[in-house]
């Protein structure tokens, strides 16, 4: 076991912390073009990014329980179940071990929301209408819509994870020890 995974669970809580903040105050009022941001997935592709293993489905149930509980109408633990399933349908080699690259972080959060997104909004969609006219009338809108809200927000994920790590890099090198000239 890692010294600092306790940390990064820590971390990852407080994330995840924000993020349900962000989803309940600031989503719903900032929808540039009438698309949304989902932070509960932005916490998601981070704790994909940065846990290994079985912490990765752990993270992804809390946070689908969250989502769920959140949106309110529904079934409740379909968002739960929906991320799980995306999640363990990732590629192995990105749950198996940290991801480096910001792009493949942005990739990982595009594919969670799109498909759960999507998933989530078609079968609550159709509680309430018929099967047929689910498919023929909201299926291309609902998709269109969730595929519109992916790209908002792991394009936005991207600007966080580049910031990030330009920050870090910028400190580590104000940290570094001067060298010793003659």
């Amino acid at each position: 076991m890692n010294v600092f995974s306790p940390m990064r669970h820590l971390g990852l809580l407080a994330l995840a912390y924000v993020a349900v903040v962000a989803e309940t105050t600031l989503a719903p009022e900032w929808q540039p073009a009438g698309m949304s941001v989902r932070p509960l997935w932005i916490a998601l592709a981070i704790a994909v990014a940065v846990c290994e293993g079985g912490a990765v489905v752990v993270w992804a149930a809390v946070l689908g329980l969250l989502s769920d509980c959140l949106r309110g109408s529904g079934p409740l633990g379909l968002d739960l179940v929906l991320a799980v399933a995306v999640v363990t349908c990732l590629p192995s080699a990105w749950t198996r071990r940290r991801l480096r690259s910001a792009h493949q972080i942005a990739l990982v959060a595009l594919l969670l929301i799109v498909t759960i997104d999507s998933v989530s909004q078609q079968v609550r969609a159709g509680l309430d209408e018929s099967f047929s006219l689910l498919l023929t009338a909201s299926l291309p809108a609902i998709v269109i819509a969730s595929l519109g809200d992916a790209l908002l927000t792991s394009g936005l994920l991207l600007l966080v994870v580049w910031t990030w790590r330009a920050t870090l890099n910028s400190l580590g090198r104000l940290l570094l020890p001067t060298p010793l000239t003659s």
